[in-house]
């Protein structure tokens, strides 16, 4: 009786010790966004400590060199979030943790519940012959009043860190009208924008 019980107690210890713990797919993103960004801190948006430690690096590289450099205080303020993190939950009720490579410095605080709402699909950010941008090609109609995620395809590469610099202001400010705010991320060509809910 001994050794079935030492065997029972050995698979049970096993079962417990041995299996890795295991974390759903929105679980696994949001961890390694976190890790993503502890490691990286953000990118070096407009006046944040990656930004401020470039700019003292080469201002020492140009006065080793024998320039004078002179520098402007500018007081910005500014969302600076530590965290951020993007979801999206199905109808099955599903929850997945979507990849993000930063956020929008000047969008304004989501608070600590974050911002939900519906999807909308704007289609392609299209282009002119001449590789300029057609904006015009979004599909900002028909937005709920209520807010909406926005996204489209974008497929210029280098549009990817201010997006909206190539909307033209009168349909950006429909845009805003329509209660999209500012854009939180651009993945692999698709941006999305976040809107607030009223």
């Amino acid at each position: 009786m001994f050794w079935p019980a030492l065997l029972v107690t050995f698979a049970a210890a096993r079962a417990v010790f041995c299996c890795p713990p295991c974390l759903d797919q929105h679980a696994e993103q949001l961890l390694h966004d976190r890790l993503f960004q502890t490691n990286l801190r953000g990118p070096r948006w407009t006046g944040n400590e990656n930004q401020n430690t470039l700019t003292a690096v080469v201002k020492t590289s140009m006065e080793i060199a024998g320039l004078s450099v002179e520098t402007l205080n500018y007081t910005l303020f500014r969302w600076d979030p530590r965290w951020w993190s993007l979801s999206l939950k199905l109808k099955d009720g599903t929850t997945m943790g979507l990849p993000t490579t930063g956020y929008w410095p000047y969008s304004g605080d989501s608070g600590l519940r974050g911002v939900t709402a519906p999807v909308h699909d704007a289609g392609s950010f299209g282009l002119f012959p001449n590789q300029s941008a057609d904006s015009g090609s979004l599909n900002l109609t028909g937005l709920p009043e209520g807010g909406s995620v926005l996204f489209f395809d974008n497929p210029r590469r280098d549009m990817i860190s201010h997006p909206t610099c190539e909307i033209p202001n009168h349909e950006y400010r429909a845009a805003r009208r329509a209660t999209i705010h500012s854009p939180v991320t651009d993945y692999w060509g698709l941006c999305l924008l976040l809107s607030h809910i009223r």
